[in-house]
């Protein structure tokens, strides 16, 4: 059996000592023995205290890259790459990457003033589209935690196999759609697709909403998920996995029609995948597989920002490209790699964050590490937690800025090492300091 609960924990520190060392502590002091957590988020923050929603899994498995709640100790500074980070996390309704791929622009604008950018599925897969650019990376939010903890280094070429794990669909048709878009993506795209693994029953796995009002899932036992999964990792560098999630369809119209609440199946989403990529060393994403044709939305109109899903029945295109696009993690053995094709944390110059989607492990580990932070005001998002919440909003490391074009403008300057404070307006005066006798 593998299964899949959820545990609120409440974490007590001043905000001078926030850390994510200090806090994976305290957090792994509540999380049940015998349990693993895979994906903690915080759903609310006052001055005295932290309330934290994990995810976590029992199963005998042996996890691959330590706990997310300990961060390596022994990384060191940071090297000359210009490496840049880029979170929208799923399941807050950010107004950039809060939909379906309506992130993308932004992200190739931040690829524009970096070496590379590391960036979530979330901020740049689009039904079947896929428009980010040459010098975008994506990286599995499980696998970006470790990555920032230090657990990992990238390996930065593209997967020699890439394989797909089909949850079974309720009709046929639905398969054989899906069939026809990974065809596509080979005959077309041009992708190394070379299995493709249907399970004899469906994943049983339901969009619902926390307390909290994220979006999260509910779980049935996912070892015919993880059976699949080793079965194509025998020969597979990558894994596309293709599943139906069930949504009340109530809850589906409003999230359309009504546009109040995030999108329903991000939660469940990052989950399945962080669970994954907990017990296997490779990328591994996920893509809504139909269940029913009403579902599809083609036809109708919506919101702009999510017109590439209303345009889709396979929504696993850009699912597959970005696997493609996809790094390789590798066990860290010690301090960073002397290979020009490795990607250490140490190669991290900053992270880009929506400003009110800070919080969780990449916010705190950054800052810990001295890492610079850049919140975007603009990108709003539906739920979620400020510098100010978790009383940080003096922490020298975190730059504020209007929208994305600005947050372009100062990596260029860190890249070209100007000093932020002589490109803004006023400027302080030096006062000169006597000494000696």
């Amino acid at each position: 059996m593998a299964k899949v609960s959820r545990h609120v924990s409440v974490v007590k520190l001043p905000p001078k000592e926030r850390s994510w060392t200090r806090i994976g502590e305290e957090l792994s002091r509540s999380v049940p023995r015998g349990h693993v957590p895979v994906r903690v988020i915080v759903v609310k923050a006052d001055a005295d205290q932290l309330v934290f929603e994990a995810a976590a899994v029992e199963t005998t498995r042996k996890q691959i890259w330590g706990s997310l709640l300990r961060p390596n100790q022994a990384v060191g500074k940071r090297r000359a790459r210009f490496v840049v980070g880029h979170i929208i996390p799923t399941g807050v309704r950010a107004e950039f990457g809060g939909f379906c791929g309506d992130g993308v622009p932004v992200t190739n604008l931040l690829a524009e003033a970096a070496d590379l950018v590391l960036t979530n599925p979330n901020a740049i897969t689009a039904a079947d589209l896929y428009h980010a650019g040459p010098k975008v990376r994506c990286l599995e939010g499980n696998l970006f935690c470790h990555f920032l903890l230090g657990h990992l280094d990238l390996l930065d070429v593209p997967p020699r196999e890439i394989a797909v794990l089909v949850g079974t669909p309720a009709e046929q048709k639905f398969l054989n759609n899906t069939m026809n878009c990974i065809e596509a993506m080979r005959t077309v795209g041009g992708l190394p697709i070379s299995q493709v693994l249907v399970t004899r029953k469906p994943f049983d796995i339901t969009c619902v909403f926390s307390e909290h009002g994220h979006a999260t899932g509910e779980f049935g036992d996912l070892e015919p998920c993880f059976e699949g999964i080793e079965r194509l990792a025998k020969s597979a560098e990558a894994i596309c996995i293709a599943s139906e999630l069930f949504v009340d369809d109530a809850l589906r119209q409003r999230y359309y029609n009504e546009q109040d609440i995030p999108n329903p199946w991000g939660g469940a989403e990052a989950i399945l995948t962080h669970t994954m990529t907990t017990y296997l060393p490779l990328p591994i994403t996920h893509g809504p597989l139909l269940g029913d044709v009403a579902n599809a939305m083609l036809g109708t109109l919506g919101d702009p920002r999510d017109a590439s899903e209303l345009i889709s029945s396979t929504y696993i295109g850009s699912v597959l490209k970005g696997l493609h696009r996809s790094p390789r993690p590798m066990p860290r053995t010690s301090g960073p790699s002397c290979d020009p094709g490795v990607i250490s944390t140490e190669d991290l110059a900053a992270l880009v964050l929506p400003s009110t989607a800070v919080g969780g492990l990449p916010f705190f580990m950054c800052l810990e590490r001295g890492v610079p932070v850049i919140l975007v005001e603009e990108n709003r998002t539906a739920f979620g937690t400020s510098p100010e919440d978790l009383g940080l909003q003096d922490h020298p490391a975190i730059v504020r800025v209007k929208s994305y074009a600005e947050a372009a403008g100062v990596l260029l300057a860190m890249r070209a090492g100007i000093a932020l404070e002589q490109i803004r307006r006023p400027v302080a005066a030096l006062e000169a300091m006597f000494y000696g006798s």
